[in-house]
């Protein structure tokens, strides 16, 4: 009897540290103290509200995710946190009074983190303080459009940041932007310290306010060896006559072959061709003006030098 309950005994005590065992396997890894993150972190990207991080262990949590961050996520509104390592990072483990965690990777010094992230340029952002701190982003405009922090125009060509619609450039894998989210899920241009206004009022989207139309069709010719050059210079203007800039002008010679150019800064650009000798003569059409904010009016199309019609225009040799 009594080398039963010896054995019994030993069982009860192997048990005893198999499950003590267990359970600090299943515990994230403490590393530093807990205390480095006491205080109020506010939520920076992907959402708003704030987590009050306590020196008991605590938390409360007033976070809450925009619906079109698809990473982002947030803590149950109440739980305890501790901080834990894994996969060559550090993380801090929220616990939900509802069973659910949550888990943010950190940065910043050991003895003062600054930040807790958790996803991509979808995901979520929580700084420390009790005041929103703007983030940057740096990426190409190619994968920001497909993200909230950018969007393109309706012939998917062109990018502008969200909120701001500043003009980012060309939809392109090769266009490298900053962009500064200087309010809650209001991006700029640039980086934090050069995108302007830190509270900044959102503007509307851009859409077309007026029309534009070629005020002046001006040929010119010069000698190219054995053969010669026609050029053809073209303003644009809008319907106060003002030059218009950034204006995509498309148009074709009569001897085959297709013409472009964007207007500069006073509203003009040259398309040119080149001539044997033989040929006495050759004619520009212009058959469309495209621009961000304006609508093309060929009706209105006019030349002060009568000569042109403001649509096409023979330049001879």
């Amino acid at each position: 009897m009594l080398q039963t309950t010896k054995q019994k005994t030993a069982f009860l005590l192997v048990l005893g540290v198999l499950v003590f065992a267990l359970a600090m396997l299943m515990t994230p890894r403490n590393i530093y103290a807990a205390s480095v993150f006491d205080g109020t972190w506010t939520v920076v990207h992907g959402g708003i509200g704030q987590l009050d991080l306590n020196s008991d262990g605590t938390y409360t949590s007033t976070c809450a995710t925009f619906s079109n961050y698809d990473e982002a996520t947030c803590p149950d509104p109440s739980g305890t946190f501790a901080q834990g390592y894994g996969g060559g990072s550090a993380y801090l483990y929220f616990y939900g009074d509802s069973g659910k965690i949550t888990a943010y990777r950190w940065a910043g010094s050991t003895a003062a983190p600054d930040s807790m992230a958790a996803g991509g340029l979808t995901g979520i952002i929580i700084d420390r303080g009790t005041e929103f701190q703007c983030s940057q982003f740096w990426n190409n405009t190619y994968q920001l459009v497909k993200t909230p922090l950018a969007y393109a125009d309706a012939t998917n060509t062109n990018a502008f940041a969200s909120g701001s619609n500043d003009p980012l450039g060309k939809r392109s894998a090769d266009n490298w932007v900053y962009l500064a989210e200087t309010a809650p899920n209001h991006f700029e241009k640039g980086q934090c310290d050069t995108a302007g206004d830190p509270n900044p009022t959102p503007e509307p989207t851009p859409a077309p306010t007026g029309m534009l139309h070629v005020a002046d069709l001006d040929g010119a010719t010069e000698s190219v060896s054995r053969w010669w050059r026609a050029t053809v210079s073209i303003a644009v203007v809008d319907a106060e006559m003002a030059p218009v800039a950034g204006a995509s002008v498309n148009g074709s010679w009569n001897s085959g072959g297709a013409a472009s150019c964007v207007t500069d800064v006073n509203g003009r650009c040259e398309v040119n061709i080149l001539r044997s000798r033989w040929n006495q003569s050759v004619t520009l059409t212009v058959q469309d003006v495209a621009h961000d904010t304006l609508t093309y009016d060929a009706s209105a199309n006019v030349d002060p030098d009568g000569d042109s019609n403001g649509s096409t225009i023979t330049v001879s040799r």
